[in-house]
């Protein structure tokens, strides 16, 4: 119900959004052309008929750079939107910009560009400032449902309704709450007047024209049944929000079939549809970027061989998907047998001897990792996802935090949202696997391009691989 009518408002703000910046670009023109206070540089003006095709793309452009930024996303967290406002702004232009190059008909007037930067800036900001005060007004009007929340005395209640008081989009007006029966939890626990008590819920639902009651409880309990009984014959909307607090979940959805209600409490989005594109996308990325860089693949191989005794490839045991092991390849950078010299598998420290110097260099620009295309190929691996760790040093690491392992609901990858954000080495566990679940909860195939994009100058070279 929230998400269907957030989406209502988002789709409305888009459909906004993208005629007012349709209007500037117009005005962009005839500022440059006509009215502009900067003197005409050409020595005829440029027929509007000439950035048409912008006008025709540009939605799509939109589009396309308010997922990447998350603008539109239909969620509760409605920060830093002017920082988001920004990324769109600059990946649509960039986009542009490029495709203008690209056509080559003629030199499109930069500040034609410049006028509809900062022009659109403005009307995006001021857009948002009036829609959310809109949302408000309307918030408060008939068109918006009156919601109790029933309590069952834990913190779910109170962030709930913070969330719903800064969310006007979700169309809900929370007008106050009650404490479910038998509730030893606090006697306000929530930012809201308290209506009365649970004895009086008929009553107050009547009273104050109640269509949706939220049910902060636990999800396996006795209170559930009583409530049910008591108003589940009414035409009010029951919502429950179950309290997961205690628990760690990767995602949660509900779906219904055939009578059945299925609450998936554990669960990704990497099923159906969404697993087949991702391995199309991994076979046909990494076959093409095996040929494209099998040139380098050769030159790596022949200057491992002639600086250094042992084989060209090192193979070495990781878990992958469901924590199933298998051998990732990887170009050798130390010595040969190095694992023996410590016993098993060490990471290299700075001026470690093991490494050899082509070793160290492929490390710092991390073309060892290259072979792992292989691994893609075979499906043991992803382009994007968890990286993997060796497999006595993850056994280590699972010791101290068994969440870790909720990293394999997704295959591994050779490079991932943590690794784009300076978190490689095994000296930013914490910080990894914080990352990893973010990436796995917020998976899309836009997402995978993106880090991949972002892997091309920000993912490669590694201050702290030695």
């Amino acid at each position: 119900m929230f998400r269907k009518q957030r989406q209502v408002f988002r789709d409305l703000n888009l459909a906004i959004d993208i005629i007012g910046l349709e209007l500037i670009l117009v005005l962009s023109y005839y500022l440059r052309f006509y009215w502009g206070p900067i003197p005409l540089r050409y020595p005829h003006i440029v027929p509007l008929g000439n950035y048409l095709w912008i006008f025709i793309f540009f939605p799509f452009i939109w589009i396309f750079a308010g997922m990447e930024s998350g603008l539109y996303r239909v969620s509760f967290q409605q920060s830093r939107q002017i920082v988001k406002i920004f990324r769109t702004l600059i990946v649509a232009m960039l986009l542009i910009i490029s495709i203008s190059f690209l056509l080559k008909r003629f030199e499109y007037s930069r500040l034609v560009f410049s006028y509809f930067s900062l022009l659109a800036l403005i009307f995006l900001i001021a857009h948002r400032h009036f829609w959310r005060h809109v949302l408000r007004l309307l918030s408060r009007s008939k068109m918006t449902k009156k919601a109790l929340l029933i309590d069952s005395g834990t913190a779910v209640g109170a962030r709930l309704a913070r969330k719903i008081s800064s969310s006007p989009e979700l169309g809900i007006n929370l007008i106050g709450w009650i404490p479910m029966v038998d509730c030893t939890g606090p006697d306000q626990p929530v930012d809201l007047p308290r209506l009365g008590s649970y004895q009086d819920l008929n009553k107050i639902i009547k009273d104050h024209s109640i269509q949706c009651v939220l049910v902060c409880a636990p999800l396996l309990s006795g209170m559930l049944e009583k409530l049910f009984t008591d108003i589940g014959k009414t035409l009010v909307d029951i919502v429950l929000v179950p309290d997961f607090q205690e628990l760690f979940l990767l995602d949660q959805q509900a779906e219904n079939i055939d009578g059945f209600s299925f609450f998936h409490l554990q669960t990704t989005r990497l099923v159906g549809w969404n697993l087949v594109l991702k391995r199309i996308f991994d076979l046909i990325g990494s076959t093409a970027i095996i040929i494209l860089l099998s040139p380098l693949f050769l030159l790596i191989s022949l200057a491992i061989k002639l600086t250094s005794k042992g084989p060209v490839f090192f193979r070495q045991s990781r878990f992958g998907a469901n924590e199933k092991e298998f051998r990732m390849f990887k170009f050798r950078t130390m010595v040969q047998d190095a694992e023996a010299l410590t016993n098993g598998p060490v990471r290299a420290e700075r001026d470690d001897p093991r490494v050899t110097r082509i070793g160290r260099f492929l490390r710092k620009s991390s073309l060892d990792e290259m072979p792992n295309l292989f691994n893609v190929v075979k499906g043991e691996m992803s382009l994007v996802g968890p990286r993997p760790e060796a497999t006595p040093l993850f056994e280590k690491v699972k010791e101290s935090n068994p969440l870790y392992s909720y990293r394999h609901k997704f295959k591994p990858g050779m490079t991932g949202w943590a690794q784009i954000n300076g978190f490689r080495g095994g000296h930013y566990i914490e910080q990894k696997f914080e990352h990893d679940i973010y990436y796995i909860q917020n998976w899309s195939l836009v997402f995978d391009l993106k880090i991949l994009i972002m892997t091309i100058w920000k993912g490669f070279y590694a201050p702290n691989a030695y």
